[in-house]
C-alpha cells in the first residue's frame, strides 16, 4: 500500500515536472526516450551529481513501467467488461427468442433495425463532438 503511494505521489511529482516539456512539438517521437530527456532536462535545470542522475533515470524507468502496467491492466478490465455485455447481451437474446413467437422476434428485430437507421445521424453528431472537443483539449494543453 506504501508502495501504491509513493508510486502516485511520484507520478504527480513527474506530471508536474514534465509540464514544461509538454508544449515542444516533437514529443511524441520522444515517448520512447522520455526518461533520458526528463533526466537531461532536469540535469540541467537542477545541476543534478552523476548519482542523482542515475536515481532520477532509475525513477524514471519505474515510472514508465508503473503507467505501463497500469495501462495494461485497464486494459485487461475493458475486455473483461466487453465480454461480460456481450455475454449478458446474448443470454438475453436466447431468452427472448424462448419467450417470443419465431413472427414476433422477427418483427423485434426489424423494428430494431429501423430504429438504428434513424440513429446513424446521430451517431455521426456525437462523433463530430467528440472530435471537436478532442481538438479543444488539445490546444489548451499546448497553451
Amino acid at each position: 500500500m506504501k508502495a501504491l503511494v509513493k508510486i502516485g505521489i511520484l507520478s504527480i511529482l513527474l506530471s508536474f515536472l514534465t509540464g514544461s516539456l509538454s508544449a515542444q512539438p516533437s514529443q511524441k517521437k520522444d515517448r520512447k526516450n522520455w526518461e533520458n530527456k526528463q533526466t537531461e532536462w532536469m540535469t540541467k535545470e537542477l545541476n543534478l551529481t552523476e548519482e542523482q542522475q542515475a536515481k532520477i533515470k532509475d525513477l524514471n524507468k519505474k515510472e514508465k513501467e508503473a503507467v505501463r502496467a497500469e495501462r495494461k491492466a485497464i486494459r485487461e478490465e475493458k475486455e473483461k467488461s466487453r465480454e461480460i455485455r456481450k455475454k449478458n447481451r446474448e443470454a438475453r437474446q436466447a431468452e427472448l427468442q424462448s419467450i417470443l413467437t419465431p413472427e414476433q422476434y422477427q418483427q423485434l428485430k426489424e423494428k430494431r433495425s429501423e430504429m438504428h437507421k434513424g440513429k446513424e445521424g446521430a451517431k455521426r453528431s456525437k462523433d463530430f463532438h467528440k472530435k471537436k472537443m478532442k481538438k479543444e483539449n488539445h490546444k489548451k494543453r499546448e497553451k
